[in-house]
């Protein structure tokens, strides 16, 4: 999946309200909650595994990922607001 495809799916999730309390839609901690989003596809730990696991086209899978990014995150994305 290209990062373009990956990213309109992280947007429709947080136009459409997905798992906890999202950002407003188009605010900095929206945009913040995507780019970590698609960085965590890109960065290994030290074990060698993806930090978030491929989603593709698994809503599910993508909620849980960003849901993911939004509690490791939290106080820096609500200090975007």
């Amino acid at each position: 999946m290209s990062i373009w495809t990956s990213t309109v799916m992280c947007v429709l999730l947080l136009q459409t309200g997905g798992p906890g309390e999202e950002p407003p839609p188009g605010s900095r901690a929206a945009r913040a909650l995507i780019l970590l989003h698609e960085l965590g596809h890109l960065i290994q730990d030290e074990n060698g595994d993806w930090l978030i696991p491929d989603d593709g086209f698994d809503g599910r899978q993508s909620k849980a990922n960003t849901l993911r990014v939004q509690q490791m995150c939290r106080k820096e994305l609500d200090g975007l607001q």
